[in-house]
C-alpha cells in the first residue's frame, strides 16, 4: 500500500467512526418506548447495529465488527425470549433493559469515539470493552410474581345452603384477611464515595457519560453549569453535599431526571443497575448529619445492603 492509498484509508476509516455515531443516535432516540412495543424498538435497535456493523467492517474496523455482532447476537436471543411472553407482565425486566441498552450504546460510542481519534482497532481495545456486555448476557424475561399482586380479599360471609329438614344451618365463619404483602417499588442503583443510593426509576430519564459543561453565572450555588444533550440543554447539579464528591468527575456519569417536566442531572461514580427495594425496610430517615441529609428521605435497610433514597423531587425545590 502506497502512503497515498494509506493514507486516504486513514481518512475513510475516521470518517466511518464518525459517521457511525449516527446509528446510536438512532437507537437512542427509539430506546424509551421499549416498554411499550420492545420487539418493534428491538428491531429498529438491531437494524441501526447492523449498518454500523457494516460500514466498521467495511474499512477494516474488524474487531469493532466483532463487537457489535455479539450485541446483534445477544439481542436477538433477548427479542425471542420477549416474543413468548406477555408484554404486560415483564414490565420491570423491560425497564432494567432499556437501562442495560443504554450502557450498551454508551459503550459502542465512546469505542467509536475512540477509533475515531486513533484509527486503531486492536484486541486489547475489544477486551476492554467486551465485559461491558455481561449485564446484557445475564439479562433474562422475568414476570411479575403472582405472590406481588395484592388481591382484595372479600370479607362478605358465606352461609351454607338450608338443609332439606329447614334447620337453619350455622354460618360458615367469615373468610381471613389475607395478610398484605410488602410493596416493593423499584430503583436505580448507584454508587458514590462506597454509599449505596437509590434513585426512583420513574423518575429516570437515562445516564450518560459525564460531558464538557458550560459554566454560566446561575441563581443556585449548587449548578455545576449546563450540558447539551443531543441539541436539550439542561442544568447538571452538584450534589455533594448528599453522595459526596466524585473522585474523578470526567469519569462519571449524569443521571438524568424529570420532574414536572423539568429535565436536569448530576454526576454519580457508577449506575449499578435497576432492582426492586422492599418499603417494608425503609425508615425515616433522621439519622444522617449535615445540609445533604434533605435530600435522602429514607434508608432502606436488609441483610444484603443499606441504601440510601433519594427524593428526586426535593431537588428541584431546594
Amino acid at each position: 500500500m502506497t502512503a497515498a492509498e494509506d493514507g486516504f484509508l486513514k481518512d475513510l476509516q475516521k470518517q466511518c467512526a464518525v459517521d457511525s455515531q449516527e446509528y446510536v443516535t438512532e437507537a437512542r432516540e427509539v430506546l424509551p418506548e421499549l416498554s411499550k412495543n420492545p420487539i418493534e424498538v428491538l428491531d429498529k435497535v438491531m437494524k441501526s447495529f447492523h449498518s454500523l456493523k457494516g460500514n466498521v467492517q467495511a474499512v477494516g474496523f474488524s474487531f469493532c465488527g466483532q463487537f457489535v455482532h455479539e450485541i446483534e447476537t445477544r439481542l436477538t436471543k433477548i427479542k425471542e425470549e420477549i416474543s413468548a411472553t406477555e408484554v404486560n407482565k415483564i414490565t420491570d425486566s423491560l425497564m432494567n433493559l432499556e437501562f442495560q441498552l443504554s450502557n450498551v450504546l454508551q459503550s459502542v460510542e465512546k469505542y467509536l469515539i475512540d477509533l475515531s481519534n486513533t484509527l486503531e482497532d486492536t484486541a486489547s481495545l475489544l477486551e476492554t470493552y467486551s465485559p461491558l456486555l455481561n449485564n446484557l448476557s445475564s439479562w433474562m424475561v422475568k414476570s411479575t410474581k403472582a405472590d406481588q399482586i395484592q388481591a382484595v380479599v372479600s370479607e362478605e360471609k358465606v352461609s351454607q345452603p338450608i338443609p332439606p329438614n329447614n334447620r337453619v344451618a350455622k354460618e360458615i365463619p367469615p373468610l381471613e384477611k389475607k395478610e398484605a404483602l410488602p410493596e416493593k417499588r423499584v430503583f436505580l442503583l448507584c454508587v458514590n464515595q462506597g454509599r449505596q443510593f437509590g434513585i426512583p426509576v420513574t423518575k429516570v430519564v437515562e445516564v450518560v457519560q459525564f460531558k464538557k459543561l458550560n459554566i454560566m453565572p446561575a441563581h443556585r450555588a449548587d449548578l455545576m453549569g449546563l450540558m447539551n444533550l443531543r441539541g436539550e440543554v439542561m442544568p447538571i447539579l452538584d450534589l455533594k453535599l448528599t453522595f459526596g464528591e466524585c473522585t474523578n468527575l470526567e469519569k462519571s456519569f449524569i443521571v438524568i431526571c424529570n420532574v414536572d417536566g423539568v429535565r436536569f442531572g448530576f454526576p454519580i461514580e457508577q449506575a449499578q443497575q435497576i432492582d426492586e427495594l422492599n418499603v417494608g425496610n425503609f425508615q425515616k430517615n433522621d439519622r444522617l448529619s449535615g445540609s445533604g441529609k434533605s435530600l435522602v428521605s429514607h434508608i432502606s435497610i436488609s441483610e444484603k445492603k443499606t441504601v440510601l433514597i433519594v427524593d428526586v423531587d426535593r431537588i428541584i425545590a431546594a
